[in-house]
């Protein structure tokens, strides 16, 4: 089937999959579109209609979308060490780019540099690197690396036309995938409808207070979602199934990335279920929640009024899959997860054509585990402020690995 057409579901498990449009993978990211919200239950109007989002336009400039990096304060600098971390603010430049220039001045491989998470290309964003001086085959750079790495970093000109140096320290550790505990954000919204600033304000008001579905971003998939449809390459191809060493770098990438987009859009699939039954501030019996703030999990084994009370504080939240091998001593969790396939399989029946439905399978024999990702997510310190009638600046803080695009779409429908 075409993208656009639109299938009519019975009896779907989920309950609410009854008009849906079938979705090209390459599609997904116009599909988007069709994730549920979590606050569109209060904007309904007295004859039950939904009231049409406000719209906003973003990134107009590269000026009105900044992110700062937030490190943990346990890694404050230490002033010694073999690792030389520096702060990096980049426009128009993504972080691999950064790290090519950081590699060629300091003389090491791109690979030994570290850093802890990608940034956007187009936008303002500052971000930390760690390269290892124990390594560096010029050892004049490496032992005044604090007054000749600045120096050689102004005589490139991709970086000295994008990027800033903004700090710079010793440490004893390298900086790791994920090591951010956060970002913050300031985002500045453009050509907001004028006369639709109260439902703006409404619906920020119910994300301060109660959250916002955590999906996964587009940028996730791909551009047109090809990370999706090398995903189903893989799994369809009998060249999965030789020794991963045997493969290029480049190879190694695509497919991480395959596989992170493939947990990506089913976790997407599995929130957007629990939104539609409204279970995603309820508790269930074997259900997984996690402790807010640590990233670890534990099996609610029956539901009670303390646990319900720090459910509606958010110290603990509701969990979708992020799919993997389950350890055989996890029968709770293993049943969940059966649960959870479940949902997917009714998703990806409703919404994709049969011959680009995806399978968990390579998921499960990749070596990946299976890890637990909140369903909703709270924005810190949220703050909100109008320039003008039509121009809406944000500034807020989320956790790591939390998309500011799904804050924006549960505020307002972006337009071009």
């Amino acid at each position: 089937m075409l993208s656009g057409k639109v299938a009519l579901r019975q009896g779907s498990r989920c309950g609410s999959w009854h008009t849906v449009a079938m979705l090209t993978l390459a599609e997904i990211r116009s599909g988007f579109a069709y994730w549920p919200r979590l606050h569109d239950v209060a904007e309904h109007q007295v004859d039950g209609s939904r009231k049409a989002l406000p719209s906003a336009r973003l990134k107009h400039k590269e000026e009105d979308f900044c992110v700062d990096e937030v490190l943990p304060s346990s890694f404050a600098a230490s002033g010694e060490g073999e690792h030389f971390w520096v702060q990096i603010q980049k426009q128009g430049l993504n972080t691999h780019d950064v790290i090519d220039s950081l590699a060629k001045a300091a003389g090491c491989r791109a690979r030994d540099i570290g850093y802890s998470g990608l940034k956007d290309k187009r936008a303002v964003t500052t971000q930390w690197f760690s390269l290892p001086t124990a390594s560096m085959t010029d050892r004049h750079l490496a032992h005044n690396i604090a007054t000749e790495l600045p120096a050689r970093l102004a005589g490139d000109a991709m970086f000295a036309e994008g990027c800033k140096l903004l700090d710079q320290f010793s440490h004893t550790r390298k900086l790791k995938t994920g090591t951010h505990s956060g970002n913050r954000f300031r985002i500045v919204l453009r050509d907001c409808d004028c006369e639709r600033k109260e439902q703006f304000e409404t619906r920020l008001a119910l994300i301060a207070q109660q959250g916002f579905p955590n999906y996964f971003g587009l940028q996730r998939f791909g551009i047109e979602g090809r990370n999706l449809l090398v995903y189903q390459r893989l799994a369809q191809s009998k060249r999965e199934n030789k020794k991963r060493s045997r493969q290029s770098r480049q190879a190694q990438r695509a497919r991480s990335l395959a596989l992170s987009s493939a947990r990506s859009l089913m976790f997407n699939a599995v929130l957007a279920c629990r939104l539609k039954d409204k279970s995603c501030m309820c508790l269930s019996t074997g259900e997984p929640l996690l402790l807010a703030d640590t990233g670890s999990f534990f099996i609610c084994e029956e539901p009670d009024a303390e646990l319900l009370q720090r459910l509606a504080r958010h110290d603990v939240l509701t969990t979708g899959p992020l799919w993997g091998a389950v350890k055989n001593q996890d029968a709770a969790l293993q049943a969940w997860q059966l649960r959870e396939n479940a949902q997917w399989l009714d998703w990806s029946l409703n919404s994709l054509p049969e011959d680009t439905r995806l399978s968990p399978a390579l998921l499960l024999q990749s070596g990946l585990q299976h890890q637990r990702r909140s369903l909703l997510s709270m924005p810190r310190h949220l703050r909100w402020k109008w320039q003008d009638n039509a121009t809406l600046e944000l500034e807020f803080t989320l956790p790591k690995g939390v998309y500011a695009t799904a804050l924006l779409r549960e505020l307002c429908e972006i337009t071009p």
